[in-house]
């Protein structure tokens, strides 16, 4: 699935928006604030605001791994295809390199000429 370039850029910069957003609530008040009307925040509001971002971890860790879940049996239903396909490749040039050589004795014409 490809996405266009502007969508990507929203995306990050939103990302990044965040990101920075808070990085400034968790950093000490007198480095970043000058000015004598800024707010601080309170013990309470930074207990909520941790809480909210562990939930927000949480909850699309819960969810990448339940798409992990769901998707591990078609992982494992190819792995165990392309095994077989391997396998069935092997015999296939065994039984060939074994009747062709078998014909070209019979016939009296070189084998590198049926391979």
């Amino acid at each position: 699935m490809v996405q266009d370039p502007t969508r990507m850029n929203h995306q990050t910069r939103v990302i990044q928006d965040l990101s920075s957003l808070l990085l400034t609530i968790l950093r000490h008040p007198d480095d970043n604030m000058t000015s004598s009307s800024s707010q601080k925040i309170s013990n309470s509001g930074l207990v909520w605001l941790m809480m909210g971002v562990s939930l927000a971890l949480m909850v699309c860790g819960s969810l990448s791994f339940c798409i992990g879940f769901l998707l591990m049996p078609w992982v494992f239903f190819l792995v165990v295809l392309f095994y077989i396909v391997g396998v069935v490749s092997s015999f296939v040039v065994v039984f060939r390199a074994v009747f062709c050589h078998a014909f070209a004795s019979k016939k009296g014409d070189p084998a590198w000429k049926l391979l």
